[in-house]
């Protein structure tokens, strides 16, 4: 406990040791995630009560990678078109071609879903700043026209200094803060789905029908974006 030597914040130097894979069964303090101080900082750690799962052994990984390799495929098409859109958009995308088929073909379900998850966290945070500075922009130029702003503003702006209505600041500084996680459970339960499925194939399908469904979304942003330029 490291709490002496912090001000009075709970913090922890610890070392963990991972065991295996567990199905969450329900977090014990929910409001954990939620509550923090007055400088952001989080109170509290989550805690939640799990099943463990049988552990599984290489052998037993190469052989649900080696059963999946059709499903695999059709993943690593979809995740590819994902990628080339988002490289047309400027978005966040997994690094390259190569990396993406060496991720697929060698990694488990769960640690697909991971990567997923990654890629959807880096994307809402990039999607979020990009919505909310259009927004404030939106908001500086009506206040110019009706001459409560300055037409030149300084090239270092002080967002908190503009008078933005409280909901706009509060948008800015969560797409704006480092390490923001989105509390959003329309983002997470589609995850949880996946982790909660009883094997590779259910697991590797869900993944699927999420890229798939991601997919069709980036399309239509393709398509806005071309039709507006």
């Amino acid at each position: 406990d490291m709490t002496d030597k912090t001000g009075g914040q709970i913090k922890y130097v610890a070392t963990h040791s991972i065991v295996g894979l567990a199905r969450l069964k329900r977090v014990l303090n929910p409001a954990a995630m939620l509550e923090k101080n007055a400088e952001g900082q989080r109170l509290n750690y989550m805690r939640a009560e799990v099943d463990m799962f049988e552990f599984q052994t290489r052998e037993a990984d190469q052989a649900d990678i080696n059963s999946t390799a059709s499903l695999r495929s059709k993943l690593g098409d979809v995740w590819e078109e994902i990628r080339l859109i988002a490289e047309r958009l400027n978005e966040p995308r997994l690094n390259s071609a190569r990396y993406l088929i060496e991720r697929v073909t060698t990694s488990s379900f769960c640690q697909l879903a991971y990567l997923w998850q990654r890629l959807g966290l880096n994307l809402e945070s990039h999607r979020g700043r990009q919505r909310v500075q259009g927004e404030v922009k939106e908001w500086i130029l009506v206040q110019q026209a009706r001459g409560k702003l300055p037409q030149v503003l300084p090239p270092q702006l002080d967002i908190s200094k503009l008078g933005l209505p409280g909901p706009l600041v509060e948008a800015f500084e969560k797409y704006h803060s480092e390490g923001a996680v989105s509390t959003d459970i329309k983002f997470w339960e589609p995850l949880l789905e996946i982790l909660a499925a009883e094997g590779p194939e259910e697991r590797g399908a869900l993944l699927l029908q999420q890229a798939q469904k991601e997919a069709r979304m980036a399309q239509a942003r393709v398509a806005l974006k071309e039709l507006l330029d």
